[in-house]
């Protein structure tokens, strides 16, 4: 992907006289992310060419300008996600929540905001996901270092992941969010076919952060997955998904 030097003048132009805002404001600030990452020497070169009323500082804090982006689009994602769960939530007294998306694009940090504010009703919520499964059963290398083991391995992670969410349900708790990748349909099926056998409504969010925010939320992480894994998942992810 590159933008033109037209598209960002007007991205630019966008941002400087309105914000980032309006209907497509999740698409703008990923936009402006991209550029400010990947097109600096483009943005620059359309300032010096005058086509723009956008300025910048002559000692451009290109990281504050980059963090700022950043929370703007964590908060118009926890806007739809606090739209999404208003209505799950509606619909259905008890459920089984399956996140989808890479590594680092906030599946856990939903899963947490979802059980506070359940508990918050009271209401009982739990999370549950792989990793903390797999960090059980030492399967890192190091301390807190996320890794996936060998098929046997994942096989018993399965197991135990199933068996705690049955467990949970039985003790008549309302919630469950499992909050893995869950990038492939096989595993987003097998959690459906779980949520079915247990009487509890399924519900798939996937969360689309682009790879770049990913990658950038993953490094400031003391668990890091590492750039390539995330870009490595994502290509999959598009292959599988074609």
């Amino acid at each position: 992907m590159k933008f033109t030097h037209e598209e960002i003048m007007i991205m630019l132009e966008d941002d400087y006289h309105g914000g980032v805002n309006g209907p497509d404001c999740k698409e703008k600030c990923e936009n402006l992310i991209y550029c400010f990452t990947h097109q600096m020497d483009d943005i620059l070169e359309v300032i010096r060419k005058d086509q723009t009323d956008y300025t910048l500082p002559e000692e451009m804090d290109l990281d504050c300008i980059l963090h700022n982006l950043r929370l703007c689009l964590r908060n118009i994602q926890l806007r739809e996600q606090n739209e999404i769960v208003a209505k799950i939530v509606a619909e259905s007294p008890r459920g089984l929540i399956i996140m989808s998306g890479l590594p680092a694009a906030g599946k856990t940090t939903f899963a947490h905001n979802f059980v506070r504010a359940r508990a918050a009703e009271g209401r009982s919520a739990f999370r549950i996901g792989r990793d903390d499964i797999r960090n059980l059963l030492c399967l890192g290398s190091a301390p807190r270092k996320k890794c996936i083991g060998t098929r046997e391995q994942e096989d018993i992670v399965t197991e135990l992941e199933e068996a705690m969410i049955r467990a949970v349900f039985a003790s008549g708790a309302h919630w469950v969010v499992e909050d893995s990748t869950n990038l492939y349909q096989i595993s987003i099926e097998r959690l459906v076919e779980l949520a079915a056998d247990l009487s509890v409504v399924p519900t798939v969010i996937t969360l689309d952060t682009p790879v770049g925010e990913c990658v950038a939320r993953d490094a400031l992480r003391e668990d890091s997955v590492g750039e390539d894994v995330i870009r490595k998942m994502a290509t999959a992810r598009e292959s599988s998904a074609r």
